[in-house]
């Protein structure tokens, strides 16, 4: 994802967004909605976390809801990231201490799997951005 200065539909602001309205005292980036709150009081979710089960049904449930062409799942998240942060040249040994894989010959997989250079995914982002 690539920042849209100046757009509405900005990934990076609307994930600042979202930051805002996380309840600061409790650690953890995905947290229970409120069933109801006011605009202006803050954090619009709860004191307690989203649990394993909901975390694991909530990529293929987006992926159904907004019909698109497969199913996509957390672990989709997980091999973009370990793939982008190869490309960008980072050693193994730190990947796997954020991801959490055990042994660096675990990720080594994920490389090869092509993706779209940054020019072409840049493009189509902001094309998408617009044309949508």
């Amino acid at each position: 994802m690539y920042s849209m200065h100046g757009d509405p539909t900005c990934p990076v602001e609307s994930f600042k967004f979202y930051l805002g309205k996380l309840r600061p005292e409790l650690d953890a980036l995905w947290q229970c909605p409120l069933d109801s709150f006011l605009d202006g009081n803050g954090a619009w979710y709860s004191k307690a976390a989203l649990g394993r089960n909901t975390l694991a049904s909530m990529m293929p449930d987006i992926s159904r809801v907004a019909g698109l062409s497969q199913r996509y799942t957390n672990h989709c998240i997980r091999a973009t990231s370990i793939q982008t942060l190869d490309r960008a040249g980072f050693e193994a040994r730190h990947i796997t201490r954020i991801t959490g894989h055990k042994s660096e010959s675990s990720i080594k997989e994920m490389r090869h799997i092509e993706m779209p250079k940054a020019t072409p995914q840049k493009s189509i982002c902001h094309f998408l951005a617009v044309f949508c």
